[in-house]
């Protein structure tokens, strides 16, 4: 959608948004298995855990997503 110059803000809103929170939960979840082992650097869950908390900033918070989403509801009502 975004090469045919069709993807709007809020389509990409609802996109990093739910791909970084889902991205986030599946993290955590590798985490908790790993259990203490998923804390420590030797390890890649523990890279990917910082690295997963990080996207949820990068490109504009995932509140700012959601602030970004409510207002097309709400302009579409």
């Amino acid at each position: 959608m975004h090469n045919q110059k069709e993807l709007t803000s809020d389509m990409a809103a609802k996109a990093k948004l739910i791909t970084s929170e889902l991205e986030c939960r599946m993290v955590d979840v590798g985490v908790q298995l790993h259990g203490g082992a998923g804390y420590m650097d030797e390890y890649e869950i523990c890279r990917l855990y910082a690295n997963a908390r990080v996207s949820r900033i990068y490109a504009g918070s995932s509140e700012i997503m959601k602030e970004i989403i409510a207002r097309s509801v709400f302009e579409a009502a």
